[in-house]
């Protein structure tokens, strides 16, 4: 299985270099209701993925061009204003909006499931460490889905997928059968023991955790 930090350490740029621009992205942890509690979806990452191969994560990736167009069909029910505004005011509108749009474009392409912008709960923002040659600029939103909401068929960036409890995933990392990456695991220690909705937007609201951790 792969080492998360062997791997983290392998992509550290050349001393001297000036540090990397991070690239923005979208992250989006889909919950929905299971037997026992609330369950969340992770996916593992093909071993060919040249960044965080064979590593589980949420479903997520990059905020491209065509996610800034004005008026974006998969801008459902927000606009750049209270995009910005449930962010937090750390992005400027149309910048906050595109990232609700990737963070919608990127579930729907890697899973097949459809969630609407307007029912995105922003959680928090991860910034990559400068020593490191990739980084990324990493907005995670959370998206309540019904019970019984599965995967569609198996992507490029998508070798498998589990719905699991975020305590069950945590104990399945410690026992080394998942690897994770650090923000994937602060984001399940903050969601274990949150029973619904209610609770995971209570929990989330903006506030002082947007300004990111690292």
């Amino acid at each position: 299985m792969s080492d998360p930090l062997a791997a983290a350490r392998a992509l550290r740029h050349p001393p001297g270099e000036a540090p990397a621009a991070p690239r923005a992205t979208a992250t989006v942890v889909l919950v929905r209701p299971g037997p026992d509690g609330p369950e969340v979806l992770l996916t593992r990452r093909p071993a060919t993925m040249a960044f965080a191969a064979g590593i589980h994560v949420f479903p997520g990736g990059r905020v491209d061009p065509g996610d800034w167009l004005d008026d974006h069909p998969l801008a459902t029910g927000i606009n750049a204003a209270e995009a910005s505004r449930r962010l937090a005011g750390r992005l400027a509108p149309a910048e906050a909006l595109a990232h609700f749009v990737a963070a919608v474009r990127e579930t729907l392409e890697e899973t097949g499931i459809v969630v609407a912008a307007r029912d995105l709960v922003p959680l928090s923002r991860w910034v990559t460490p400068p020593a490191l040659a990739r980084r990324f600029d990493a907005w995670f939103f959370a998206a309540l889905v019904p019970a019984g909401t599965e995967i569609g068929p198996a992507t490029e960036e998508v070798e498998a997928a589990e719905w699991i409890a975020p305590a069950a995933a945590l104990a399945a990392a410690r026992a080394g059968a998942f690897a994770l990456l650090q923000p994937t695991i602060v984001t399940l220690d903050q969601l274990t023991g949150l029973e619904d909705a209610w609770a995971i937007r209570s929990a989330f609201a903006p506030g002082p955790h947007l300004d990111g951790a690292t």
